[in-house]
C-alpha cells in the first residue's frame, strides 16, 4: 500500500515465526599423478606432475512465495518484493548449477649434494598451484555460464613468491549508445567467432623479503612460535602468510619487495592499469626501539606512492608508536598520529608487534 506521502506503510507483528533457507550439494574429486623420470641428466631423477579434478552439484530452492511478499512501490504501479522477516535476504530464485575446478602441480625430484645428507632425494616445486574454475547455472534464464578463472602461483628458490590471479568474460559484449563499456549479451564470444573468452581482470604480483644480522635465541624463537599459549590455527597461519605486517623483535633488520602489476577491461571500455613496485621494512635501533618504514613507486602515475615512516617503542605489555605520513596519494601528505596500545598476549609470546599504519584496517 502507498501511502499519501508516496512511502509504504509496513506493518510489524510481534509473534515468532521461523525463517529459513536450504540448499544441497554433492562433490567429487580425485587426483591423477603422472612422473617422468630422466637418466644422466645431472641431479635431476624426476619431474611429477599431479593433476587434481573436482565438480560439485548444488540446487537452492525459491522460497520467495513463503517469506516474500510483492508490494506497490509508487503511484506508477512498480512493484518489488520484500521481505516479511527483518533482515531475512535469502531464498529468492532457484538455483542448481555445477562447478568445477582443474588444479594442476609440478615438483622435481634431485638428488642430494652430498652422499652424506640425511636424504638422498629432496623434492623441489616448481608450480605450487595453476589453476581453471567456473560453473555453470542451469535454471538461469540468461547467462548460465560464470567467469572462468585462471590463477598459479609458486616460489623460486624458497624466497621469491609468484603469484597471478585472471578473469575471463565468455559472453558477448555490443555498443551501445548510453554504456561507454558496452552491453553485455546472451551470446557466447566463441559463437561469434570471437575467441572463447575476453581477458577482464589480471593481478601478477611479485614479492620477496630480506633479513639482515644475525637472529637471537633462534632455537627458542621457534620453540616459542610452537608453544605460544592462545594462538589458533588460523591467526599462526595469518602471521607466517604475511610477515611484512609485523615487527620481529629478535631480527635487527628487514626489508620486504613487492611488484604489482594489475589490468582491468570491461567490455569495450578502455583498459585500466596499475603498476607498483612496493618496500616496506624495520630496522631496530635497540633492544626495544625500532623504526618502521613503507614507501614505493607508481609507475602509471610516475609518482611516489603512500609512503609512511614510524617509531615504535615496545613496553613490553604495552606498545607505543608514532608515525608520520609525508607522501599520500590522493590524499593529504603532512599527517602524523601518535598511538599508545595494549600489546595482544599473543604476540607479546611470539615477540611480535603488529605493524599498523593511519590507514591500516582489519587483521590479527
Amino acid at each position: 500500500m502507498v501511502s499519501d506521502s508516496g512511502g509504504v506503510f509496513v506493518d510489524t507483528l510481534n509473534r515468532v515465526a521461523p525463517a529459513y533457507s536450504y540448499s544441497t550439494s554433492l562433490g567429487i574429486n580425485t587426483r591423477v599423478y603422472g612422473t617422468y623420470y630422466f637418466k644422466n641428466l645431472g641431479r635431476l631423477e624426476a619431474i611429477r606432475h599431479t593433476f587434481a579434478p573436482s565438480i560439485s552439484l548444488s540446487y537452492t530452492p525459491d522460497l520467495s512465495s513463503k517469506f516474500y511478499q510483492k508490494v506497490q512501490i509508487n503511484e506508477r504501479g512498480d512493484t518489488r518484493l520484500l521481505s516479511k522477516f527483518s533482515n531475512y535476504s535469502g531464498g529468492v530464485g532457484q538455483a542448481a548449477s555445477a562447478s568445477f575446478s582443474l588444479t594442476n602441480q609440478l615438483e622435481m625430484k634431485v638428488r642430494a649434494k652430498s652422499d652424506t645428507a640425511k636424504e638422498a632425494f629432496q623434492k623441489v616445486n616448481l608450480l605450487d598451484n595453476f589453476g581453471l574454475s567456473g560453473s555453470y547455472n542451469f535454471l538461469a534464464d540468461s547467462f548460465n555460464l560464470s567467469n572462468l578463472s585462471l590463477v598459479a602461483n609458486t616460489v623460486i628458490l624458497k624466497k621469491y613468491n609468484v603469484n597471478f590471479a585472471s578473469s575471463f568474460d565468455p559472453y558477448d559484449v555490443v555498443q551501445d549508445e548510453y554504456l561507454l563499456s558496452g552491453r553485455r549479451v546472451n551470446r557466447l564470444r566463441v559463437a561469434s567467432g570471437k575467441g572463447l573468452a575476453a581477458l577482464q581482470t589480471m593481478n601478477i604480483g611479485f614479492s620477496t623479503g630480506f633479513k639482515g644480522g644475525q637472529k637471537k635465541n633462534k632455537d627458542n624463537k621457534d620453540q616459542q612460535k610452537k608453544k605460544a599459549e592462545g594462538v589458533s590455527d588460523a591467526e599462526m597461519r595469518f602471521i607466517q602468510s604475511n610477515p611484512q605486517l609485523y615487527i620481529d623483535w629478535d631480527v635487527p633488520w628487514n626489508v620486504n619487495v613487492s611488484y604489482n602489476f594489475s589490468y582491468t577491461k570491461y567490455g569495450l571500455a578502455r583498459a585500466q592499469k596499475f603498476q607498483t613496485l612496493s618496500m616496506n621494512g624495520d630496522i631496530k635501533l635497540t633492544e626495544n626501539w625500532a623504526m618502521t618504514f613503507t614507501t614505493g613507486w607508481d609507475f602509471v602515475q610516475n609518482a611516489p606512492s603512500l609512503t609512511n615512516i614510524g617509531l615504535t617503542r615496545n613496553l613490553h605489555c604495552w606498545e607505543a608508536s608514532f608515525n608520520w605520513t609525508p607522501i599520500a596519494q590522493n590524499l593529504r601528505g603532512g599527517n602524523y598520529n601518535f598511538e599508545l596500545r595494549v600489546r595482544s598476549a599473543m604476540l607479546k609470546d611470539l615477540k611480535l608487534s603488529r605493524r599498523r599504519s593511519f590507514y591500516d584496517q582489519g587483521g590479527f
